[in-house]
């Protein structure tokens, strides 16, 4: 009886020792699934107005790119502002392929504005001590998906820590579809609640989309930019 004992109680502990393995790897895998270091915000725009075929943003779009600077960092109708001096701007994401319609060329003119005066800031902020701002062209439109998985859950979020995050991209493209920047779902299911206030997503180009953390959770806000017509009276 003693033997059956002792021989019963091995067996619990072996089977105890065996089953912390995956209890473990459950565990870090959970972990894993949440971007626990975050930028302060992301700013998401499409890239401004141009004509078919051209590689240069048209009138509008010109006009529309120097009120972006003036209407994130400064005024807008919604009170928000880009605190420069606490949450300053740290980088930028644009596509890196123009894909025939000069995707990229028109993303890059268009934070070229807002671009030029964070780094105007930064220079003051820092006497100099710090370089230039990055403009991130990792990725193509066909990568739209990995563009938030990569800055949120895959090791580049450090340097974004408490820092506000630019993304320029197709407007089409913005949006929860399958090659949508919240494609991915993993990255659908950490943003769920922030998207549910993203009205627009992907449709709307007069809107910035802001998703900020209270906390650990995302939370999204829709700005509206002045409606197309008012960009002809841009000064």
């Amino acid at each position: 009886m003693k033997k059956l004992l002792i021989i019963t109680c091995f067996f619990l502990l072996a089977s105890a020792c065996l089953y912390s393995g995956p209890r473990h790897l459950i565990s870090r895998s959970i972990t894993r699934s949440r971007a626990t270091v975050h930028p302060y915000q992301l700013i998401i725009f499409a890239s401004a107005d141009a004509t078919a075929g051209d590689s240069y943003l048209n009138v509008q779009g010109q006009q529309r790119a120097a009120y972006l600077s003036e209407f994130l960092l400064y005024q807008n109708p919604d009170g928000f502002t880009i605190d420069q001096a606490n949450q300053p701007i740290h980088a930028f994401y644009t596509p890196n392929d123009n894909s025939g319609d000069f995707y990229a060329t028109h993303a890059l003119q268009t934070i070229t504005p807002i671009f030029h005066q964070a780094n105007a800031v930064r220079i003051e902020q820092t006497a100099g001590s710090k370089g230039p701002l990055t403009i991130n062209q990792n990725y193509s439109l066909a990568m739209s998906p990995e563009v938030l998985k990569d800055m949120l859950f895959d090791g580049n979020a450090t340097s974004l820590q408490g820092k506000t995050v630019i993304v320029c991209w197709k407007l089409e493209q913005i949006s929860q579809n399958a090659d949508g920047l919240f494609g991915d779902p993993q990255v659908q299911q950490y943003f769920q609640n922030a998207l549910s206030h993203l009205d627009g997503l992907g449709t709307d180009p007069t809107n910035v989309w802001v998703i900020q953390w209270n906390q650990e959770t995302p939370t999204g806000t829709t700005i509206k930019q002045l409606g197309a017509g008012g960009f002809n009276n841009v000064p």
